[in-house]
């Protein structure tokens, strides 16, 4: 019986999720903020056409399609047009590298 919790237990860890948080759907680089530099990995996405399964994070206009019209409605929200959206997850992008961050000088 010890063997079978033990088991269990080990089972447990390697599949339970990582830690769910509040995210906003096309904060693709993880910093909280909704930037420039999300609209450019959203764009290097599709231009590689390296979409992921899950698209939740991507997906901006909830067409449960990842396209032109998702980066329209992220620079939408970005300039104040259009709230942000919240979702509790556990995904984890970064998708693409520091690389993609624009800086304005």
């Amino acid at each position: 019986m010890k063997k079978f919790y033990l088991s269990l237990l080990i089972l447990a860890s390697v599949a339970a999720p990582s830690k769910a948080d509040w995210r906003k759907v096309g904060d693709l680089n993880n910093d909280g903020k909704l930037t420039i530099n999300d609209v450019v990995r959203l764009v290097r996405i599709l231009n590689d056409n390296s979409i992921p399964k899950d698209i939740t994070l991507l997906d901006i206009n909830e067409d449960h399609k990842v396209n032109k019209a998702d980066v329209e409605e992220l620079v939408n929200i970005i300039l104040g047009k259009k709230e942000a959206k919240q979702i509790w997850t556990t995904i984890t992008i970064p998708i693409g590298n520091d690389d993609d961050n624009v800086t304005l000088d």
